[in-house]
């Protein structure tokens, strides 16, 4: 039943996104969540890793390598799905002429990196980050760091939910912070 326990809570955020989103929303959505993983996958390639395990979590899709990796390797690996989307956002967003659509798609490919780069201990930045100081301190250290980034970061994300919940028009927003936090607490995966 290992399955169920990763199924059922993307299909408790999932579904009713799916239904609540207008189809091109949807879309602007599933645009960033391909780039972000495209962007893991090509590290695993340039790293010369096995291919990774792909399955759907609450807040999207997760890369699970097959064999424990280095901590520089999980590190630039982490790092890569959220600068793939920072490469495709600051172009559509700093350049002139792109659009409405063009701005709108970079403003959901930063959102999408600017997300994953929380220190949450599931997040890409969390991973980055544990990982990078397993290279400078000591594991026992680094995790402990990790953890103390993990609760500041989500002290100040529960406030920022507290604020979107007495503001006009917050509940989307909310909704999906909800999502972001189930992702941070459901378990290790890109």
């Amino acid at each position: 039943m290992k399955w169920s326990k990763r199924l059922l809570p993307a299909l408790v955020w999932g579904v009713p996104l799916l239904l609540l989103l207008p189809p091109g929303e949807l879309l602007l959505l599933a645009s960033a969540v391909l780039v972000h993983e495209a962007g893991h996958l090509l590290a695993f390639a340039a790293l010369g890793e096995p291919a990774p395990t792909l399955s759907a979590v609450a807040a999207g899709l997760t890369l699970r390598a097959k064999r424990p990796l280095p901590y520089g390797r999980e590190a630039i690996i982490a790092l890569a799905g959220p600068l793939a989307n920072l490469a495709l956002a600051l172009p559509l967003l700093l350049l002139a002429g792109v659009g409405e659509i063009g701005r709108q798609v970079g403003a959901v490919q930063l959102l999408c990196a600017l997300l994953n780069l929380l220190p949450l201990s599931a997040s890409d930045g969390g991973r980055a980050l544990l990982a990078l100081l397993s290279l400078l301190l000591p594991l026992r250290v680094a995790e402990v760091l990790g953890r103390a980034a993990a609760a500041v970061t989500l002290t100040l994300l529960l406030l920022l939910a507290l604020f979107l919940l007495h503001s006009p028009g917050g509940g989307g927003a909310l909704f999906l912070l909800a999502g972001l936090l189930s992702r941070a607490t459901a378990g290790r995966g890109l």
